[in-house]
C-alpha cells in the first residue's frame, strides 16, 4: 500500500482527477445540492430583446475529491455554452464536466420511459391487471396476455419513478476539490426570454402648450426562473449577436435618469449601463413596470403639415384627392426646457384635456433614441 500511495502522489492532479472518474472509486454517492437559497448575490443585466446575462453568486457545501454538483433553479431557457465558473475559496475547486439536464417530469416522459416495461391497471375490487408497455408513438399501446392494447380499464400504476427525470431544468457538474467545507461559487450565464422595453405618457394642458412627461422601464420575464432580490441592470447599445438562421437580433439603444433608487447611468465600453437603485424581483412569467423618470412644464409646439401631390398645390379648382392635414407635436429635449437627458427608444403615448377636465387619448407614435439637445416629434 505505501508503494501505491508513493506511486500515486507522482501523478498530477488531473491524472488523479481523470483515473478516479475512470474507475468510479472517487465519486460521491450522493450529489451536492445548489439551489436558489444558496444565493448571496444576484445581478440580471438585461438587454432589449430576448436577452440577459445572470450572474450569481451562492455558497455551496463543498466535499473532498471528485462529486457531482447539482446545480438547480436555472431558468429554463439558459444558454448552457455561456457558463462561466469561479471561486471556490482555497477549496481548489475545479469544474471537469458539465451537463445540462433539462429532461422534465411529465406523464408522457414518465411512459416514455416505461417502454418494454412492465406495468399495471387498478381495478375497483383492488385487482390488478398487468401488462408491457410497447410504445407511446401517437398514443401508448399496450400487450395485455396475448392481446394488444390502446386502452386499459382503470387506474394506471408505476412502481416507481423513472430515473434521469427532473422537476426543473438543472446544470449537472462532475467537481474535483483538495478539500471540503463551505465555499462560495460565482457563475454566469446568458439566458433568453427576457427583455426590456421603454414606455412614456405625455400629458398636455388644455391649451396644448404645455405637458408632463412620465417614461416607464417594462421587463418582461419569461426565462422559466424567478430571480429574487435581484440588482437589475440594462445595457443601451446594439449588440452584435451571431444568429443561427437570418434574423437580425438588434439591441435598441437606450438611456436611463438618474432619479432617488431609481436607475445610474455609467458608461461601459462603448456602452452604457443603467443600475436601478434598488433590488427588486422578477417573477417568471410577469411583465413589470419600474419608473424610470418625471418632468413637468415642457414647452411644446403644435404642428400642422399638408404634403401631397405637386398638381394639388397648382391646381385652382376643386379636387377630389384633397389630402389630410397631419397633426403633430414637438418638443426640445433640453434642460432648459426641464428635460436635457437622451431618451431611450419606445413608444409615447399622447393625451389631451377636454373642457370639462377629463383626460382622452390623442394618439401615439414611437421615437427612435433621441439624444440631449435634439428635438423629439410625435406624429
Amino acid at each position: 500500500m505505501n508503494i501505491l500511495n508513493g506511486a500515486m502522489a507522482r501523478f498530477p492532479a488531473g491524472v488523479l482527477g481523470l483515473l478516479a472518474i475512470l474507475t468510479g472509486t472517487a465519486t460521491a454517492a450522493e450529489p451536492a445540492i445548489s439551489g436558489a437559497d444558496g444565493r448571496v448575490g444576484l445581478d440580471v443585466t438585461v438587454y432589449n430583446q430576448d436577452l440577459a446575462l445572470v450572474r450569481e453568486i451562492r455558497t455551496v457545501e463543498l466535499p473532498q475529491g471528485i462529486f457531482t454538483l447539482e446545480f438547480r433553479d436555472v431558468p429554463s431557457r439558459i444558454d448552457p455554452v455561456t457558463l462561466l465558473v469561479s471561486g471556490g475559496g482555497d477549496s481548489g475547486f475545479e469544474l471537469l464536466e458539465q451537463n445540462y439536464e433539462f429532461d422534465l417530469i411529465s406523464p408522457d416522459k414518465i411512459l416514455e420511459k416505461y417502454v418494454g416495461r412492465k406495468l399495471s391497471w387498478l381495478q375497483e375490487d383492488g385487482s390488478r391487471i398487468e401488462g408491457t408497455l410497447l410504445s407511446v408513438a401517437n398514443g401508448p399501446v399496450f400487450e395485455v396476455g396475448e392481446e394488444i392494447v390502446f386502452e386499459v380499464p382503470g387506474r394506471l400504476a408505476l412502481p416507481t419513478m423513472p430515473a434521469n427525470l427532473r422537476a426543473r431544468p438543472t446544470l449537472v457538474w462532475l467537481v474535483q476539490t483538495r478539500k471540503s467545507g463551505a465555499a462560495e461559487l460565482e457563475t454566469s450565464y446568458l439566458t433568453r426570454g427576457i427583455s426590456w422595453t421603454a414606455d412614456y405618457v405625455l400629458q398636455l394642458d388644455s391649451e396644448g402648450a404645455e405637458a408632463d412627461l412620465q417614461a416607464w422601464v417594462t421587463v418582461n420575464n419569461r426565462t422559466g426562473a424567478a430571480f429574487e432580490e435581484a440588482n437589475l441592470l440594462l445595457v443601451a447599445g446594439d449588440l452584435n449577436q451571431v444568429q443561427p438562421s437570418r434574423e437580425n437580433l438588434r439591441m435598441a439603444t437606450a438611456y436611463m435618469a438618474d432619479v432617488e433608487k431609481g436607475f445610474t447611468e455609467e458608461t461601459l465600453y462603448d456602452y452604457h449601463l443603467y443600475t436601478l437603485g434598488r433590488p427588486t424581483t422578477l417573477k417568471d412569467n410577469q411583465i413589470k413596470q419600474i419608473s424610470l423618470y418625471e418632468s413637468q412644464g415642457l414647452a411644446v409646439v403644435k404642428h400642422y403639415r399638408l404634403g401631397s401631390q405637386p398638381h394639388f398645390f397648382r391646381s385652382l379648382g376643386q379636387l377630389s384627392d384633397r389630402p389630410r392635414v397631419m397633426v403633430s407635436y414637438s418638443f426640445a429635449n433640453t434642460s432648459d426646457n426641464n428635460m436635457g437627458m437622451p431618451l431611450p427608444a419606445g413608444v409615447v403615448r399622447v393625451y389631451g384635456t377636454s373642457t370639462s377636465g377629463s383626460r382622452q387619448m390623442l394618439g401615439e407614435d414611437r421615437i427612435d433614441h433621441t439624444p440631449q439637445d435634439e428635438t423629439c416629434l410625435l406624429y
